[in-house]
């Protein structure tokens, strides 16, 4: 029974990942901005989520979705 839900078990821990690192690199890149370049925190935050958005659309349409849709771009699933 288990079994049978081992894929998606796998593509979920693989997208918690995913989002883990991106989260990662969102403080990475604000803290940085913030503490060594000097930058307002509201500024480093607007610089950063784009940043941790790419990441996470990356990782997700590279890894964790792979094989999904055929190479489709993800808006034309809809």
């Amino acid at each position: 029974m288990i079994d049978q839900f081992k894929p998606l078990l796998k593509q979920i821990a693989v997208f918690g990942t995913a989002g883990v690192i991106a989260t990662l690199v969102h403080v990475v890149v604000g803290v940085s901005l913030n503490s060594l370049f000097g930058f307002s925190p509201l500024w480093a935050n607007l610089i950063a989520i784009p940043i941790a958005t790419c990441v996470t659309l990356f990782s997700n349409s590279r890894i964790t979705f792979r094989g999904i849709a055929a190479g489709r771009p993800a808006l034309l699933k809809v």
